[in-house]
């Protein structure tokens, strides 16, 4: 999608709604439509199956030497089989050789070479969404809210530390949305080169602009007003290329790279390509990262079907599928049990490079930034997290979707960046269960059915009955393929006889092909199962019609099918959690070779073994559960290494997913409940149950409780806590009633445990209030219940004093009489506030009161003589208590019924002084001495001195 000026935005809206008139097919190309927020997109469709087609930089092999090989020993391991050397990657011994034959050849005696550490072909490696791949826009960016990077946004939003390495075909950082947030980056096709990326442009760039998107996705400029937001938010972005002019990156660049960024500051390295060939080399440059503390984050692949994609693959790697905006799985995103969680990768908008503007693609390629973006905000809230801690976080609290429990589709599930942040659980996004056609005892029969594969994996079974031999035509028609659906069957047939052996797999490269198989059989049952070839889950039905006809050249059988069925149906969900699991095989077995080690039920979210009991009779394996299963969560049946009654191995596994009924889940254990001033702490035992999810505490105002986890009328704040415990603040009012629930993934929640807390009233009295330093303040203090005025007797109470402008001091604990009183005497060193403090307990809240008191600073003075002839000196002098050293005192005399200012002096350190008084002209005098108010003491002055000169 495009940013359009607004007069076109406006001529795109009324041709939009022109065109409604007459709706297009459903896979034609729409056109390009205006939103109501100014964005206009081209359609570019979503990536479609493709064959994984290997490729290497032609004649070259990367070698790495031992530690201890002499430069000598590696010219003569290369000299000796017609090689040479053309570069190396300083600091990683990593050495790309010419070879002079095939480089398979070399590759084989290079790694059987003593001098040898590791080889392997330079591969090239395909971005996973190529930006020539147009999608047709479905909304603005709706796929942030499916990962709840927004509630993300609200626990953080400074991410400036977390540096984001996009390792791709480089970056436009002069794009309004990417400007200024890129750091120094590395050319790594180009050494010293321009790591700027180019425009799309089919003819001459025909993968220019990807790394763009991917930056924009992962850490576009958010909360700015315009364009898009990315997933870091204030993240930034370095930008690393290493895809040529012709669309590819070769490995030896990638490592590069990779380990460039490791040692340039990255955090986060995001690798939107990949390919099928695995590579030592390219796994130890991840290695070297991990342990550096990087986390990696890696494209899953578009190859819609289950050959591991490398890097993606590597267990180092967190490996990233794609769904559309609901959190289903894209038909293009390439499964397998290495993948570890989905985002969503299709319709996603981002910058486009050389334009300034927008445009929408789709792939995991921009799953993953998504993904590398929630690292960012995690590590910025978690900053020690390691990068297996940060993998495991993002697995644990990921939203359960496809088939349920982990998966080799969705993985762990569908990221969710507000969960891994501490947030609230938000619930799975599992499809309905399975459509009880899944085995071959369940087949229906029919000559003509609408299929629909309802979940992903789902394998729907048919079967054709005949008394005679004859030949069976099976046709499968998918519903009309469209590059802008996220969603598209590409059916695969498969035939089999009355004994499950193999007659017919048709599969046509092409995804939309209506799919034909052709058998000859003898008289009995046909099988048939249609699956899709992607895995995805459909929105649309096909048809499947089964035709007999005469009998041609009877088919001869292949493979026997190992299981015939499987108890409880695949994908159900509502299993009783005392149920016996049981697996019906197909061929007859070696009952030696059935036990618990080869036929096992495990945990479908930790894949840990559940202990259990294996017996075998007739064909069947029963598995018994040690203890029932737990309620809610998913379980897998698997056969591993059984053997047949010939002596042959099963290789490989079969699975079957099945969940355990969900019931409410128990009570949270007995609540403890803690008053505080304003605030409460409660703590309680979590229920025991896999699936628990989290745990609501609501609380309301007065004796009512709140009426549902959700809230409701009257209900006050939730406070979604932790598993064990929650502090509520700001708590006013007479009483407070909190009501927790435990709720499960499901969102399902346990029944209610109420506590109560009543608030309390302190009031507190002082006698006096103002005084004379030296002096003692009764201090009387009383403790009553708000709710009915009763006396809260032996209650522990704390006293403090606050001098103005100091730390309080604490004085005393104290215990309520049966009254509720206390009474405490205490000497206040300066003017400031009594505080009582009710400490909670017994299922109150606490409470305070405080009381002011005035201090004046003691003043004595004397005069040395009372009496004296004029032009003789006599002293006034005394002291200050407390000593304020440094303070000025006033002496002053009573002028005409006034008291005025003669004279100061400054106290000692001691809080003396003294003044010395000479008069020249008899008469008597009165004199006296100031001391003003400071902070801490108010004023105060000595008594009147009388003095009679003569």
């Amino acid at each position: 999608m495009r940013l359009l000026p607004r007069a076109l935005a406006l001529t795109a809206a009324v041709a939009c709604a022109a065109s409604a008139l007459t709706a297009p097919p459903a896979d034609a190309t729409p056109p390009t439509a205006a939103r109501p927020d100014g964005f206009a997109a081209e359609s570019r469709p979503a990536p479609r199956r493709t064959a994984a087609a290997p490729r290497a930089v032609p004649d070259t092999v990367l070698v790495r030497f031992k530690d201890g090989a002499t430069a000598t020993r590696r010219a003569k391991a290369l000299r000796a089989r017609g090689a040479r050397a053309i570069s190396s990657v300083a600091g990683d011994g990593i050495v790309q050789v010419k070879a002079g034959g095939p480089a398979t050849a070399l590759l084989g005696a290079l790694r059987r070479d003593p001098a040898v550490a590791s080889a392997a072909l330079n591969h090239r490696r395909t971005l996973a969404a190529a930006p020539d791949d147009e999608g047709f826009v479905v909304g603005a960016q709706e796929y942030l809210k499916t990962v709840r990077l927004p509630q993300a946004w609200d626990v953080v939003t400074d991410t400036t530390s977390q540096i984001i390495a996009v390792i791709d075909t480089g970056v436009d950082g002069s794009h309004p949305d990417l400007a200024g947030r890129l750091v120094p980056g590395f050319n790594a096709v180009t050494p010293g080169g321009s790591t700027t990326d180019t425009a799309f442009d089919p003819e001459t760039a025909p993968h220019g602009g990807h790394g763009t998107m991917v930056a924009g996705v992962a850490a576009a400029r958010t909360n700015n007003g315009v364009g898009i937001a990315g997933a870091a938010h204030t993240g930034r972005i370095m930008p690393v290329k290493v895809f040529g002019p012709d669309g590819s990156a070769a490995d030896l660049d990638i490592i590069e790279g990779i380990d460039w960024a490791t040692a340039h500051g990255a955090k986060v390295i995001n690798l939107s390509l990949g390919g099928p060939e695995d590579s030592p080399l390219l796994r130890e440059a991840l290695q070297r990262a991990v342990a550096a503390g990087v986390v990696v984050v890696a494209a899953a692949g578009n190859t819609g079907e289950n050959t591991p994609q490398y890097p993606a693959a590597y267990p180092e790697a967190i490996a990233v599928g794609a769904t559309d905006d609901a959190g289903a799985l894209a038909d293009f995103s390439t499964s397998g049990d290495w993948v570890d969680l989905v985002a969503p990768g299709f319709n996603i908008w981002s910058a486009d490079a050389g334009s300034g503007s927008y445009v929408s693609d789709s792939g995991t390629s921009f799953s993953a930034p998504l993904v590398a973006g929630a690292v960012a905000l995690a590590r910025s809230a978690h900053r020690t997290l390691t990068p297996a801690e940060v993998a495991a976080r993002l697995a644990r609290t990921a939203r359960d979707a496809g088939p349920a429990g982990r998966d080799p589709y969705y993985g762990a599930g569908v990221l969710d960046a507000y969960r891994a942040l501490d947030g609230s659980w938000a619930g799975d996004l599992l499809p309905p269960g399975g459509d009880n056609d899944n085995t071959p005892a369940l087949a229906g029969a029919h000559g003509e059915s609408a299929g629909l594969i309802d979940i992903e994996g789902d394998v729907d079974w048919h079967v054709n009955h005949g008394d005679e031999a004859r030949a069976v035509e099976v046709v499968v028609t998918p519903a009309p393929h469209g590059d802008h659906h996220v969603k598209n069957f590409d059916p695969v047939i498969e035939v089999y006889d009355a004994d499950l052996r193999l007659l017919s797999r048709v599969d046509s490269p092409h995804a939309d092909a209506t799919e034909t198989a052709t058998v000859t059989v003898p008289a009995g049952p046909v099988f048939v199962a249609v699956s899709s070839y992607n895995g995805a889950r459909t929105e649309a039905t096909h048809m499947v019609k089964i035709t007999t006809g005469p009998p041609g050249t009877p088919t001869a059988p292949g493979e026997q099918l190992w299981v015939k069925d499987l108890g409880p149906v695949p994908h159900a969900t509502s299993v009783d959690a005392a149920a016996t699991p049981t697996v019906t095989f197909a061929r007859a077995m070696t009952p030696a070779s059935v036990t618990a080690e080869t036929v096992r039920l495990r945990d479908g979210y930790s894949g840990a073994i559940v202990p259990a009991d294996v017996a075998f009779d007739a064909g069947v394996a029963t598995i018994t559960p040690a203890a029932p299963m737990a309620e809610g969560a998913p379980h897998l049946v698997e056969v591993g290494a059984v053997k047949d009654a010939a002596g042959a191995t099963h290789a490989g596994l079969i699975r079957s997913v099945f969940r355990v009924a969900n019931q409410a889940p128990p009570q949270v254990g007995p609540v403890a409940a803690v008053g505080g001033l304003n605030t409460a702490t409660l703590t309680w035992a979590a229920p025991q149950i896999s699936d628990l999810a989290e745990v609501v505490v609501l609380q309301n105002v007065g004796t009512v409780a709140p009426n549902g986890p959700d809230g409701g009328p009257g209900s006050g704040l939730a406070v979604r806590a932790g598993l064990t415990s929650a502090t509520a603040t700001g708590l006013v009012g007479a009483s407070h009633t909190f009501a927790v629930w435990a709720r499960d993934r499901s969102g399902v929640a346990s029944p209610v445990r109420v506590v109560q807390l009543a608030g309390t009233a302190t009031i507190l009295g002082a006698a006096p209030t103002a005084l004379v330093y030296g002096g003692t303040v009764t201090v009387t203090g009383r403790v009553t219940r708000r709710d009915n005025g009763a006396a809260v007797s032996n209650a522990p109470v704390r006293l403090y004093f606050q001098p103005v402008g100091r730390p309080a001091t604490f004085l005393a604990n104290l215990t309520t009489s049966a009254s509720g009183a206390v009474t405490y005497r205490h000497r206040p060193p300066a003017r400031g506030s009594y505080r009582l403090l009710h400490l909670a307990g017994g299922g109150l809240l606490a409470s305070q009161a405080i009381r002011t008191v005035a201090v004046r600073v003691a003043i004595s003075g004397a005069l040395s003589a009372a009496k004296v002839r004029r032009g003789k000196t006599v002293r006034l002098s005394g002291a200050v208590r407390p000593a304020h050293g440094g303070q000025v005192v006033y002496l002053q005399r009573l002028t005409r019924g006034s008291w005025r200012n003669v004279a100061s002096r400054r106290l000692t350190g001691a809080g003396g002084y003294a003044f010395a008084i000479r008069h020249t002209s008899p008469g008597l005098f009165a004199y006296r001495v100031s001391k003003p108010a400071d902070a801490d003491h108010l004023s105060n002055v000595t008594g009147s001195r009388s003095l009679r000169v003569t």
